[in-house]
């Protein structure tokens, strides 16, 4: 993808387009900071407010084409490394685009960056709608739009991870970034839910009008924040001095280190039985979209319950141990489901293997955000979206292969086992991860 405005250079950093005029919001006081917020303390901020509402909507309309785009691809190709292939091809560009989009979120303003993404990311799912609609569709022309929506989405995560301080602020973000995860795997439960209902009455095509539509509120939400301006400091004009320095840092620090390897073995190897659930429903389970859409609302489920029991806790305080646990519990509830032959029992693994991999991932990314300096928060938020995302295409594509060529459940299963494996070994060797 290329965006339609070329960004200005570094001495003439970017403008919020209709920045909104006013004070910015005033932090809390003391005592508000301190007064037993609980479960949903960060909603006291209205800028997390605003965007907690707008993206719930948002992520709702993009897990109903999550549903209804491997389908769709699935039923058009007959082919599970096809399948794989578009996963591939959207998550390449963050694999490549990652260094530059951390330059670009610790030097220009991350408002004005997220009308830019979200833009994008609408313009590619209407696209979608349309060539369907208009009968143009085709598989180059899924994997061209499946590139323009994760180039997008190469700039759009970190940014979004690094502007949640700059909503709630360091006493609120591990709340925030947990009900971030709630908000998340919700829209998991509510999008697929509501992509059945539509893909049945009214066909597969409107689950992409109803996601570009849906882009709409989070625009919103952006535009009706009062963001104080930020001023970048520490970066040089250099675009490989900043990318270096980024790496430097990551390096020298064992946690942040340890948390993104970790996070890339997940990404790779875990997560990558969401790429094959359309296989596991037609032809496994022996259902229809609606089987699909039953088990992403199952992990979905499991996440939502994980992230609210994680976000009552409050600021936890062996987060390395209970990060490195969600990990084995992941690992093995995904290893029984890759085995399950019974749709009641492979709901039952999906709900604990999303309450197990959003509690790990709402650790690693407060681990990550709460030991980095302000002026280097982009740069490792980017080495984390890389990590999560940017590292699953080599996931998909091996998981795509040996489900081609041996069996769905072989690839679900190997892919436990080299999490589980990874977690144990870093819980038994890296004393820094266990008193993190």
């Amino acid at each position: 993808m290329t965006l339609r405005d070329a960004p200005p250079s570094p001495a003439e950093p970017l403008s919020p387009p209709a920045q909104r005029q006013g004070p910015p919001e005033p932090a809390p006081s003391a005592a508000s900071r301190n007064s037993n917020g609980g479960m949903f303390a960060s909603l006291r901020h209205r800028n997390y407010r605003l965007f907690f509402v707008g993206q719930l909507i948002s992520l709702c309309g993009t897990w109903m084409q999550g549903v209804a785009q491997p389908w769709f691809v699935y039923e058009m190709t007959q082919s599970k490394l096809k399948l794989a292939i578009v996963s591939v091809i959207s998550s390449l560009p963050v694999l490549t685009l990652s260094f530059l989009s951390g330059v670009t979120a610790d030097r220009y303003p991350k408002r004005t960056i997220l009308f830019l993404t979200q833009g994008c990311l609408m313009t590619s799912a209407l696209l979608f709608w349309a060539l369907m609609v208009t009968g143009y569709i085709n598989y180059p022309l899924i994997c061209a739009l499946a590139l323009l929506s994760g180039t997008a989405m190469s700039f759009d995560i970190p940014v979004r991870q690094s502007f949640v301080i700059e909503m709630v602020g360091k006493e609120d973000l591990m709340n925030a970034i947990t009900l971030n995860s709630s908000m998340f795997n919700l829209s998991r439960v509510i999008g697929p839910s509501i992509a059945g209902v539509v893909i049945a009455y009214v066909g597969i095509a409107n689950c992409f009008l109803l996601n570009g539509l849906s882009f709409i509120a989070v625009i919103v939400a952006i535009y009706m924040m009062n963001v104080p301006a930020r001023v970048a400091s520490g970066l040089s004009d250099s675009l490989w001095e900043n990318v270096k320095a980024g790496l430097e840092y990551a390096r020298r620090q064992p946690i942040i280190r340890t948390t993104l390897i970790l996070s890339a073995f997940a990404s790779a190897f875990g997560a990558s039985y969401m790429v094959l659930l359309p296989v596991f429903a037609k032809d496994v389970f022996h259902t229809g979209p609606g089987g699909q859409a039953l088990l992403m609302a199952a992990s979905g489920g499991g996440a939502v319950a994980g992230a609210l029991c994680l976000a009552s806790l409050g600021d936890v305080r062996r987060k390395g141990v209970l990060l490195l646990s969600g990990a084995v519990v992941f690992a093995v509830a995904i290893g029984t489901f890759g085995c399950s032959q019974w749709m009641v029992m492979s709901l039952v693994c999906l709900v604990i293997a999303g309450a197990a991999m959003t509690t790990y991932r709402s650790l690693c990314n407060t681990l990550c955000q709460t030991t980095v300096p302000d002026d280097m928060r982009g740069r490792v938020m980017a080495l984390f979206t890389l990590a999560f995302a940017g590292i699953s295409p080599v996931g998909n594509f091996q998981a795509g292969l040996v489900a081609q060529y041996v069996s769905v459940h072989v690839a679900v299963v190997l892919g436990a086992v080299i999490v589980g494996l990874s977690a144990l070994y870093v819980l038994f060797t890296v004393p820094e991860m266990r008193k993190a």
